[in-house]
């Protein structure tokens, strides 16, 4: 079914309260968007039993500006609620958003510096540890004390549940009082780097998404 739209581009906040109805094979249910960040958004109802992660179904949002609809699946359970994924064209065209939403993080990561001709800084043969404090699809910020300039090129390792090898470019930075902050672009991951890092990256999110619900119940 070709995915249907008759709002204008929404901010992803404006989703959240929207009433939605899911539609399986056999179930049409109701309930409402609760969350909604990047690719990944989270539909809340008491029905969510008679669905399971891999179902495809038929989401239908309706939003103060109009309706639009599209196939998607589930991609994980809880006890009230579904997650599931924006389709890339509902994604891209339709929702205001980042290219690449930003993941806060604090994980860690390892650098050499690389020299113009493309090997890395004779200088700087150990491994240079950073901290990470945010990571997208499309790069990473983290914070060091090394002079690195702007459009610098760094070989990095990243320590996710396999760690990433590749190269960053350094595209901007911000002084601090106790250190610099460092945003990068990645420049050469291959396809089955970036297949691992995004679905490392919505595991993390769904995974956020539990432990705050869970924060806000102790409270």
């Amino acid at each position: 079914m070709k995915n249907y739209k008759i709002v204008p581009l929404l901010n992803e906040d404006s989703l959240v309260g929207c009433f939605v109805t899911l539609e399986g094979t056999k179930n049409l249910h109701s309930g409402k968007v609760s969350f909604a960040e990047g690719e990944v958004f989270e539909i809340e109802f008491p029905q969510s039993k008679y669905f399971a992660p891999g179902d495809v179904v038929k989401v239908t949002i309706y939003t103060p500006e109009g309706m639009f609809f599209f196939d998607t699946s589930v991609i994980a359970q809880g006890f009230k609620e579904l997650f599931l994924l924006f389709p890339s064209d509902i994604y891209s065209q339709f929702l205001k958003r980042r290219k690449f939403p930003r993941l806060k993080v604090t994980i860690s990561g390892t650098i050499h510096l690389i020299n113009d001709d493309g090997n890395s800084d004779q200088k700087s043969q150990q491994e240079l540890p950073v901290e990470i404090h945010d990571i997208s699809q499309g790069g990473i910020g983290f914070s060091s004390n090394l002079p690195i300039p702007t459009n610098s090129l760094l070989s990095i390792i990243i320590q996710l549940d396999t760690p990433i090898s590749c190269i960053l470019e350094v595209v901007h930075k911000r002084e601090h009082k106790d250190s610099k902050f460092f945003g990068c672009d990645f420049k050469d991951l291959s396809p089955n780097q970036m297949i691992a890092l995004r679905s490392w990256i919505l595991r993390k999110q769904i995974e956020m998404r539990f432990n705050t619900k869970q924060s806000q119940l102790l409270e």
